[in-house]
């Protein structure tokens, strides 16, 4: 209601160019800031890793008792994560109609648009006492508990392929001793990047940026082994390599060049007349209402025209190409260089095999999904030492990648 209802929501929304004018872009230039390519392309390869490949969801997946329980676990999971990100973008919506002719940055209640959300949240629920503080804790509660998987996840792929094989297999209070320390430091190095936030552009920005440099050669190194037969280890590490440095230089530019810093759709020009304006100044200072004030009179013409943001959507012209690469589109490019440079390179420097490797490596593959094979006697006879713990292991995985085994 402090909004002004559903249809005032989405009518602020496209009187403000959100909707049709900065959604319904068609063109197919990487070289712009959002576009329904790009949110389409990059979008889906950014979740398809977060969902499929990433380790957090992995270690999730394999903690279920069959393949058929990791299945229902996705059945569940995807209708919800659809369900979530469009509450997100609803609540998105709200906050433009309910400060609609009150930018709360413009006047300086806040010092980031991450704090927009907060700012609503703390004024809707001031009416219940204790209601704003409980709606903070749920936000740090998902917050930890997100970053102490992430951690988790990390700790257990460091233990896995690097300290593991250092220890005996019968210390467990060693294991445990390591797991916590390589916890304690990657904790310290995350709460080290959190600073790095407010010079990225915020929260939001800096994880679309970083998930998207990540997350894209991590999805492509996924499809050149999957759809590839041929592709091998050199191959991989070619296409990883080229990859992971050209987003990442892509990723710098974008951070320190900042081409889109200027992109931002208007509010109302009306500053001051919305419901969120004149119930706060009820309560404010006189300063305050002095800055409500001048605001009005001196807001430049130029600040809401939709021709200047309409150019502002493709980045400032005298930055670099590079930095004007749409942060969502991070996941496709990272992809796409990793199949054309894994692809030929495979092809160029082939990794000997027997023909057994050769077959094991085909059946793991798409185009080889119907191959007959033994994994089990290919597990015995190839790997050393054939202890029952390895080869438990061996048979976990062999029946989370083929439910015929």
């Amino acid at each position: 209601m402090d909004a002004g209802g559903l249809g005032h929501v989405f009518a602020v929304s496209e009187e403000t160019g959100r909707l049709t004018k900065s959604m319904l872009k068609f063109d197919l230039s990487p070289l712009q800031y959002n576009s329904v390519w790009i949110s389409l392309i990059g979008g889906t390869l950014h979740w398809t890793c977060f969902y499929g490949l990433n380790q957090m969801a992995l270690q999730r997946y394999c903690s279920m008792p069959s393949l058929r329980s990791a299945r229902i676990v996705m059945t569940f999971t995807v209708p919800a994560f659809l369900f979530m990100a469009s509450m997100c973008c609803f609540i998105g919506l709200l906050m433009i109609a309910y400060f609609n002719g009150c930018d709360p940055l413009a006047l300086g209640e806040i010092d980031s648009p991450d704090q927009m959300s907060i700012l609503m949240a703390a004024r809707v629920l001031e009416i219940v006492p204790g209601l704003p503080g409980l709606f903070l804790s749920t936000l740090f509660s998902s917050t930890l508990s997100t970053t102490s998987s992430g951690m988790n996840s990390m700790t257990a792929v460091l233990w896995e392929d690097f300290f593991k094989h250092t220890t005996k297999s019968n210390d467990e209070k060693k294991a445990a001793k390591v797991m916590k320390i390589c916890t304690f430091v990657i904790g310290v190095v995350a709460t080290a990047f959190a600073f790095a936030c407010d010079y990225m552009g915020g929260i939001f920005n800096a994880a679309i940026s970083t998930l998207g440099a990540t997350a894209g050669p991590l999805v492509g190194l996924f499809f050149l082994g999957i759809l590839f037969p041929k592709s091998n280890k050199n191959g991989a590490f070619a296409g990883l390599s080229v990859a992971s440095i050209f987003v990442l230089m892509c990723t710098m530019c974008y951070n320190v060049e900042k081409p889109y810093v200027n992109y931002v759709l208007p509010l109302n020009s009306t500053l001051g007349s919305s419901k969120a304006c004149i119930d706060y100044s009820l309560n404010a200072s006189t300063h305050y209402k002095v800055h409500i004030s001048a605001l009005k009179h001196h807001t430049p013409a130029d600040m809401h025209d939709h021709v200047m943001i309409a150019n502002l959507h493709y980045g400032d012209p005298d930055s670099s190409s590079l930095s004007r690469v749409s942060p969502y589109i991070y996941a496709a490019l990272g992809v796409m260089i990793v199949v054309l440079v894994g692809v030929p390179v495979s092809y160029a420097f082939p990794h000997k095999q027997t023909s057994k490797e050769e077959k094991a490596a085909y059946a793991c593959t798409f185009a080889g999904l119907d191959v007959d094979f033994d994994w089990k006697t290919f597990a015995k006879d190839e790997c050393h030492p054939t202890t029952d713990r390895l080869l438990e292991e061996i048979k976990a995985d062999m029946v989370m990648a083929h439910p015929s085994y």
